[in-house]
């Protein structure tokens, strides 16, 4: 009785088959490879921040930016060769006081109708062009230095 060839698992969703990062950030359609490598590079460039590819379950293995402040993940970059998406979650709290009118409708809509769990938003994009991804990351920079904390201290 012939047995049925197994068909290999791409690299990002073998769960049982660790993969290390260069296997994981490449393979992208050409548009969205130079968004992925824009955010990854961004975020590894932050200060305190570290990278680790990390298993999370329906994103299978993503590379997660961490601190050492015992904090949730600053993001997700999720490796999926058909889709590769970004995920930054944001502190609820901090929404009131973004600069709305400085971010880009696409980025203002999906962090709008993100899902809240615990008090953060869990916004998703897709990756598909640098343009897009610098538009995106501009929300790092607030999250990490936001504009309420001059307000706040000038309130005196």
């Amino acid at each position: 009785m012939p047995t049925a060839a197994l068909k290999p698992r791409p690299v990002w969703s073998d769960r049982f088959a660790r993969p290390d990062a260069e296997a994981l950030a490449t393979g992208f359609p050409k548009l969205a490879q130079g968004a992925f490598d824009l955010a990854r590079a961004r975020l590894k460039a932050i200060e305190d921040v570290r990278e680790e590819v990390q298993w999370r379950g329906v994103w299978n293995w993503t590379f997660a930016y961490l601190t050492d402040d015992g904090e949730p993940p600053i993001g997700f970059l999720v490796p999926d060769p058909e889709r590769p998406r970004l995920c930054l979650p944001f502190p609820d709290a901090l929404i009131a006081d973004l600069p709305v009118r400085k971010l880009a409708r696409g980025v203002r809509d999906v962090l709008a109708h993100a899902p809240v769990v615990d008090g953060l938003r869990w916004p998703m994009w897709d990756l598909s062009t640098k343009t897009e991804t610098e538009d995106l990351l501009a929300l790092l920079n607030f999250r990490r230095t936001p504009a309420r904390a001059g307000r706040d201290g000038a309130a005196g």
